[in-house]
């Protein structure tokens, strides 16, 4: 890292301002970062107290949002785990696989849910087009053509003598 100067590995007054500002900027970049992981940390548990006020109707204790910021709730579930026997174990999965199952079941029955309306409104935009078509042949038609007595003699239906 010779400069030409007298002493080797000296660096010169410019270089040294540079690298001074980089650990500068450095250090910055570093609170900027813990700022986001901050940030993060905060709108996760955000959204799980939301999630969970949405499901049970119920706020969560000060206790269990620091078990969740803390991240030790791997632990809790572990220790538990742990402390129970392989039958109840075995109980606890099952009763996760029908959990799932209701969950799969109830998304499947979404989908077609959203299916229906967007047929509906598919029917919808195909009676609007009938509509439109029909006030084109007289505005006064699609406003009354569902209910046949209020339509004007023009529209009535005339038994012709001899037919």
């Amino acid at each position: 890292m010779s400069t030409g100067h007298a002493y080797p590995g000296t660096l010169d007054p410019s270089t040294l301002s540079i690298i001074t500002a980089l650990k500068m900027k450095l250090k910055e970049r570093k609170k900027d970062l813990e700022n986001l992981g901050k940030a993060i940390q905060e709108e996760y548990i955000e959204v799980v107290q939301s999630r969970i006020f949405t499901v049970t109707g119920v706020k969560l204790s000060d206790e269990v949002i620091r078990v969740i910021d803390t991240s030790s709730i791997m632990q809790m579930f572990e220790h538990r785990v742990h402390g129970i026997g392989p039958e109840q174990a075995s109980a606890i999965g099952e009763e996760i696989k029908e959990c799932r199952a209701a969950a799969m079941d109830l998304g499947k029955k979404a989908v077609e849910v959203q299916k229906n309306f967007r047929e509906m409104l598919a029917l919808v935009k195909a009676q609007e087009k009938i509509v439109k078509a029909l006030s084109q042949v007289d505005p006064w038609l699609p406003s009354h053509f569902a209910c046949q007595s209020h339509l004007p003699d023009r529209y009535m239906f005339v038994d012709v003598p001899g037919s």
